[in-house]
């Protein structure tokens, strides 16, 4: 490729980056490095260094710092004059990696020694100047960022980079806002937004945005503030929903979470009813993007017109998984590691299929934008019974501050915040080890009364009626916690007094749900099964026991099977695709949940695994899906390094597919206190209870007379039925 198509190519390749289009970039570097015949080493260097600035941007640290490595190699290859101007671009692209914080590799002194290296070979000279702004804005020393963005913007000036000058405008901007020089500060922010709102990335949009809106909160102009800071969301969210992939869109979120916590700290700071539902607003505009954009195109058929070819190739490699996974369960002790890393190989390349399926397929990306957020909206499509209860973790350098925000009498929003230590925060990871032991002879209950003092506080406890019911929205660490199971006094659970339930999102509550036209309930059941050796004794009587207790009240709408252990659902007349036919969906089975690889997670159903990930395929109206399988209900702690929020495993997929609410649990469960469980949960389903109060008159009658352990994994998560 001559020169002159290269950068015409790499022009087009970053005018996509520019516009937030960031696999798309990287595939048009990746089509580039693979040319043939292949680059010439100089372009090859400069495709490199353009690729590790779009990686470094997705949080994508790794590939970043290896194309950095091959540059530097290959830059000590060139001629002395190129290899110092190409040195000098590399270190400034490494200074930023080492700097970033959030970044894999984070190293602030190495970034300084780094800098050192630079102004030995720099012949561009802001390229330092403009690294020393950066490091001293990060470590908040305001006067040396201000001195070192002003030498750079000089020199910015007189190169005539005006988007350069703009950056330089806003970080002094920022200093100017910490150092109190507002009017000063209002200067060079109005003059970056001037720029970047033309001609800017939404990135550079909603950095420069959320800054100008720092600057007025803090000189108490408030609404002027929100509005800057719901204009930069939309323009970050903008760019978060372009990864149509979520492991790609999770990596991503990892450093612009920040975006969240700053506009949360905005809107509180507006004081009274508006800064408190401005906040709240945010915090559930902060879970669960995933999800959001999934329910907003729940209507969008994922796989429709994806190649056939690529879909049997799926079907293929999920058979194949399934081969591999009976055959790892009936093997020999010596065969079976060779298996597992069979199964693991398997996995990969599956998963590998199905996210290029994800990125070719315009059907993932957003479609449709979901609605903004409005938290006093939500709350009021509820039904009347109904208190949102909401939790937002705020870090601290040591500890954190927990808000906890619900609403009163008249609907009227309120909120508590709880200072934790950081030994308080262990407890809660001890409590979480202590529940999942399930049969263990350590009671939780100690550690369960104690946290019930932060976590369900009495201003919570007065505000709520003997009517009410709870619809908690949780947070990092309380995602998948059971906050049911809290101890008010001397085994007083929470659940006892209300009938509670958990979404990812009070944001869900606005979004579109598609209606549960159908009316029949499909009991199926599966004792035994080639991917697990233990029997499931319990499972032919529960399947038996809760059809019947449905054919009493509601006669002539119940199916239900017993598929065998060399079976399938599809064999036994009961298909994947048949499930749509169904109100009511329960399973009872073996689970499969690994942790690492959470779109494995499955129902084990006979010699058929059903997959989350094939769960996206189906159309579902039932308004309960219960799986009585242990850990269906456990969620991916991470996604690569992801610290946002998404609840990834079989709520994703089942939720989108047109679940209303769903049955899990959190951890290996109780074969008899399950049966108990769902036969009580059942009959008050047949009755017309909801599935928070049919649950809860469930729940309440076994913890009378059985561990907490036993009980507490039972977790309904979804949006109540007005």
């Amino acid at each position: 490729m001559n020169d002159a198509a290269l950068y015409h190519a790499r022009a087009q390749a970053m005018l996509d980056f520019a516009d937030g289009k960031i696999t798309e970039t990287l595939a048009k570097y990746e089509e580039l490095l693979n040319t043939r015949p292949a680059l010439a080493p100089a372009q090859e260097l400069s495709c490199r260094l353009d690729r590790s600035t779009v990686s470094a941007f997705a949080n994508r640290w790794k590939e970043a710092h290896a194309d950095l490595d091959a540059c530097e190699v290959a830059a000590t290859r060139l001629p002395r004059f190129a290899q110092k101007l190409t040195l000098g671009n590399i270190y400034h692209a490494r200074v930023k990696l080492l700097s970033n914080p959030r970044a894999d590799g984070f190293d602030l002194a190495a970034a300084k020694e780094t800098v050192a290296k630079l102004r030995t070979v720099a012949t561009i000279p802001w390229l330092a100047e403009e690294l020393e702004s950066d490091l001293a804005l990060k470590s908040g020393e305001w006067e040396r960022a201000l001195q070192f963005s002003s030498s750079a913007l000089r020199l910015f000036e007189g190169e005539g980079w005006r988007k350069a000058v703009a950056a330089m405008r806003r970080r002094m901007g920022e200093a100017r806002t910490h150092l109190n020089q507002f009017d000063l500060a209002a200067e060079d922010l109005a003059a970056a937004w001037r720029f970047f709102a033309e001609f800017g990335s939404p990135d550079d949009r909603a950095s420069t945005g959320m800054s100008l809106a720092q600057l007025e909160s803090r000189r108490g102009q408030h609404d002027r503030a929100w509005d800057l800071v719901l204009q930069s969301l939309t323009d970050i969210e903008s760019v978060i929903r372009n990864f149509r992939v979520i492991t790609e869109q999770q990596q991503f979120l990892v450093d612009k979470l920040h975006f969240y916590d700053d506009a949360f700290d905005i809107g509180l700071a507006a004081g009274g009813r508006a800064g408190l539902l401005r906040a709240w607003t945010i915090a559930e505009r902060a879970k669960s993007f995933y999800l959001c954009h999934l329910l907003a195109n729940a209507d969008v058929r994922l796989f429709d017109g994806i190649d056939p070819q690529a879909i049997a190739r799926l079907a293929e490699l999920e058979a194949r998984l399934d081969s591999s996974s009976r055959a790892a369960a009936m093997c020999a002790e010596v065969d079976r590691q060779q298996r597992l890393q069979e199964q693991e190989e398997l996995s990969e390349q599956r998963l590998k299929l199905l996210f290029q399926m994800m990125r070719d397929n315009p059907r993932w990306a957003a479609v449709k934008a979901p609605s903004e957020t409005n938290i006093e909206e939500a709350v009021r499509a509820l039904p009347p019974d109904w208190v949102p209860v909401s939790y937002f973790w705020r870090e601290r350098q040591a500890g954190a501050d927990l808000f906890i925000f619900f609403s009163g009498p008249g609907r009227e929003p309120r909120h508590v915040v709880a200072s934790w230590s950081s030994e308080e925060l262990d407890t809660i990871e001890q409590c979480h080890r202590l529940l999942a032991r399930g049969y263990g002879p350590v009671d939780p209950g100690p550690v369960l009364q104690q946290l019930c003092r932060n976590l369900f506080p009495g201003e919570l406890v007065n505000a709520l009626s003997a009517d009410s019911c709870l619809l908690i929205s949780p947070h990092s660490r309380l995602r998948g916690f059971p906050i049911h199971a809290l101890d008010l006094a001397e085994e007083d659970y929470v659940v006892k007094h209300w009938p509670v339930q958990y979404a990812p999102t009070l944001a869900m509550v606005t979004l579109p749900r598609r209606p549960a036209k159908a009316q029949k309930a499909l009991f199926l059941g599966c004792p035994e099964t080639p991917f697990n050796p233990v029997r499931l004794r319990e499972v032919e009587a529960e399947v038996g026991i809760l059809a019947d207790v449905w054919t009493r009240e509601r006669p002539g709408t119940v199916d239900r099977c017993i598929v065998p252990r060399l079976g399938s659902p599809e064999q036994a007349g009961f298909a994947i695709s048949g499930w749509r036919d169904y109100r009511i969906l329960h399973f009872s089975c073996h689970g499969e949940f690994p942790p690492d690889r959470p779109f494995d997670a499955a129902l084990l159903l006979g010699t058929d695994k059903v997959h989350a990930s094939e769960l996206f395929t189906i159309s579902l109206q039932a308004s309960l899906v219960t799986l009585s399988a242990c850990n269906l209900g456990m969620q991916a702690s991470a996604i690569g390094r992801a610290s946002s929020d998404e609840w990834v495993g079989m709520y994703l997929p089942l939720l989108y597919s047109g679940a209303g609410n769903l049955l899990v649990s959190l951890w290996e469960a109780d074969s008899g206190t399950t049966k108990d469980i769902m036969q009580r949960l059942h009959f008050g389903l047949a009755q017309g209870k909801s599935p928070a109060r049919a649950l809860q008159q469930a729940v309440s009658a076994v913890s009378e007379s059985t561990l907490v352990q036993l009980w507490a994994n039972w977790y309904l998560v979804g949006i109540p039925e007005t």
